[in-house]
């Protein structure tokens, strides 16, 4: 019997999905494909009609695809989770109060987690012939205990399960996806946040090991900047311990994965929406980030001349076209020429390495997206925090410039001196986070690094964690605007956005976003107003 056979069976959507999963383990790609679809209408409410029809499709289509790189790939990555599975299992049996005998494990995790249950034995024994027929037989079982269930008490439980299921198969097979623009999410969540293939390790850093400025050494040891660092991270924390997982970006990975594939490409993807977190607030950071990303894949920055069209140009007759680039309204920066530069670098090959600096911030920001959660990035809210809780005023400017949006000096400050002359008072000068250091200088950014690395372990997190939660946690002091969001989330939000505005549905915007065919801006006006007033106020995680 097929699993569409099953499906018309099946009665009532808790069935219907627990039957689709046995049809993946005796279809493993063909089958696995077109049940995470035919899942994805019935979690979207279109109905069992609808769910095989699409299902249908999706297997019809795989099947005429017979042998090669897409079975072949699919098996082997069935194979690689069935391993996973079976380590799952053995850890269970010896750690799990209760599961005593690897034959029990799955049982008794089955009567908890009865889809990613039936997904997993279904998958655990599917070898290179694609049999599987205990994988059927225990799939069964437990796609059975779903029929046991209350729907009511399965729902939220099975939904959280298959999306898991399906994230698991990428790119043989479409992730679960959500209809809604406000709620749900758009990227799986069930394979973890972090990229297990991510080398965790240190990067280099300016200066000799251990030598530190006059104002980095006292920084290193005064007892309030060491307790505003604990304090922020637990702030972090109170706000949304979710927050430690800012940098997960491994569901965006696998979206990512279904377009295209390759690490190099990956990397060169994140490090485009990266770089313009210089000066910028997260989500203006992402929405230029695309749009360039954009440019990159649509070969609009290969051009070795090419050049962004700002406003000094327009004054000089210059016009947009193929050599010189307009960004969309409102979401240039202060530092979107040499956000533009690097963009262009990359998209004409330069090695990242010679476009991020990997001893200072945009390299580190670089590195902690991709899941390296040792090294910190020592942004402006990682820097003035601690240099502003430590009254110190060797870390007050010693000269501030004011510009407007036209880069008209408004004003000079010299907060330093001032200070010394008694003109400026600490208590004045903690009132206003533009006053102090924005930057480590040298080596100093090693020696704020290390503070921070010291500050997470103390908090139980990884270093990069502890700086994201402190990121959060020190929005009082150093004027944050930026909403408390993990990174995807920020993108999935930016994407319903889009897609609000330009009537598409949102999994269309974020797929059109990750092949390079769109981007996430949404225009000028009210979000360009707010754009600039974070803007003025605060640089983003650079």
């Amino acid at each position: 019997m097929g699993w569409r056979d099953l499906l018309d069976e099946a009665v009532g959507q808790v069935d219907a999905t627990g039957h689709l999963l046995k049809g993946v383990a005796l279809q493993p790609v063909a089958g696995l494909a077109g049940g995470s679809r035919a899942i994805s209408a019935l979690l979207r409410g279109e109905g069992l009609d609808a769910a095989t029809r699409k299902g249908a499709e999706t297997v019809e289509a795989y099947e005429g695809l017979g042998g090669g790189p897409y079975t072949d790939v699919g098996r082997a990555r069935l194979e690689g989770l069935g391993q996973n599975i079976k380590k799952g299992g053995e850890w269970a049996t010896q750690n799990v109060p209760g599961v005593s005998q690897a034959s029990n494990a799955w049982d008794q995790y089955a009567q908890s987690n009865p889809g990613m249950a039936a997904a997993g034995l279904g998958l655990l024994d599917v070898g290179p012939a694609g049999r599987g027929k205990k994988a059927a037989a225990a799939a069964e079982k437990a796609a059975a205990r779903i029929s046991e269930k209350a729907a009511q008490s399965a729902k939220t439980t099975l939904r959280q399960d298959v999306e898991a299921a399906a994230a698991a198969a990428t790119p043989e097979a479409p992730y679960i996806q959500t209809s809604s623009t406000t709620t749900g999410n758009l990227l799986p969540r069930g394979a973890g946040m972090y990229d297990p293939s991510t080398p965790q390790k240190a990067l280099s850093r300016i200066g000799r090991e251990g030598q530190f400025t006059p104002r980095m050494e006292a920084l290193m040891e005064n007892p309030r900047a060491k307790k505003a660092l604990d304090t922020l991270i637990a702030k972090g924390f109170e706000i949304n311990p979710e927050l430690a997982d800012w940098y997960g970006t491994y569901p965006l990975k696998q979206a990512f994965s279904n377009e295209w594939g390759g690490d190099d490409q990956w990397r060169r993807f994140l490090a485009q929406m990266g770089s313009p977190s210089q000066r910028n607030p997260v989500p203006q950071q992402n929405r230029m980030g695309s749009v360039l990303w954009n440019w990159d894949v649509q070969g609009r920055l290969a051009d070795p001349k090419v050049r962004l069209l700002t406003n000094k140009l327009r004054e000089q007759g210059v016009t947009e076209g193929p050599g010189a680039l307009a960004l969309p309204e409102g979401y240039g920066s202060l530092a979107q020429t040499a956000i533009f530069d690097r963009a262009a670098q990359m998209a004409q090959g330069v090695p990242l390495e010679q476009v991020l600096d990997y001893k200072k911030k945009l390299g580190s920001f670089d590195e902690n997206l991709a899941g390296n959660m040792h090294p910190v990035t020592v942004d402006v809210n990682a820097t003035k925090a601690p240099v502003m809780m430590s009254e110190d005023p060797a870390w007050l400017k010693t000269l501030l410039v004011e510009k407007d949006d036209s880069g008209k000096v408004t004003g000079k400050h010299t907060p330093r001196a001032d200070y010394a002359s008694g003109k400026l008072s600490m208590a004045d000068a903690l009132k206003r986070p533009g006053l102090w250091a924005d930057a480590p200088e040298g080596s100093e950014y090693a020696g704020l690094e290390r503070m921070w690395q010291d500050a997470s372990r103390r908090s139980g997190v990884e270093p990069a964690q502890g700086q994201a939660l402190g990121w959060y946690g020190s929005a009082d002091i150093s004027a944050l605007k930026s909403p408390p969001e993990q990174y995807i989330q920020n993108i999935e939000r930016l994407v319903r956005e889009r897609a609000a505005a330009t009537g598409k549905r949102p999994m269309e915007v974020l797929t059109d976003f990750l092949r390079g065919k769109g981007h996430l801006a949404v225009g000028g006006g009210a979000a360009a107003a707010l754009a600039g007033a974070l803007q003025e106020e605060e640089k983003g995680m650079q």
